[in-house]
């Protein structure tokens, strides 16, 4: 989930870490004011994870 709050950070506040996302993700050593980083293992995880739901959604019917 964290990932998605990132991408929010990175789209909408230029990759600066706002107040909101610093309670919503429940890192300690995340401050507000500072770039969010993405590592290479983030970026795999979540296109696997975006892989999944586009395989669920193509199979149940739930897709346009």
């Amino acid at each position: 989930m964290r990932c998605f709050k990132k991408r929010h950070v990175i789209a909408h506040k230029l990759g600066v870490k706002d107040e909101q996302y610093v309670q919503s993700v429940g890192d300690p050593e995340a401050v507000a004011g500072r770039k969010v980083r993405v590592s290479k293992q983030e970026v795999e995880e979540l296109g696997r994870l975006l892989g999944r739901i586009g395989d669920y959604l193509t199979t149940s019917g739930l897709g346009i």
